[in-house]
């Protein structure tokens, strides 16, 4: 997932996700074109379209946001077991590998 930020003249910033995979190099080339306009210019994402004026964007932040909501896989776990104790006996405890 991309954050844009587009900062203009005389304006709020304007922000904008866009969950494209491509590399941010490659994205920020392609992105970068829109400059090259004199005219009006379309920015679209599959979320959002922002027409805008390229004259009067001062500069585009792109952020790669990192996806924490991915659960993370793991083969095995490790559980620690604890046995009951009698009275006076120290806590013993057991290192296991569940799947």
């Amino acid at each position: 997932m991309k954050t844009i930020t587009i900062h203009q003249e005389g304006t709020k910033l304007i922000s904008i996700n866009d969950d494209d995979e491509e590399e941010l190099e490659t994205y920020s080339k392609k992105l970068s074109s829109i400059l090259e306009n004199n005219n009006i210019s379309i920015l679209q994402t599959k979320f959002t379209s922002v027409i805008t004026r390229p004259s009067k964007i001062i500069s585009i932040v792109i952020k790669e946001m990192v996806d924490t909501q991915k659960p993370i896989k793991t083969k095995s776990r490790d559980v620690i077991h604890s046995k009951k104790k009698e009275p006076g006996e120290q806590d013993e405890y057991t290192l296991t590998d569940e799947d």
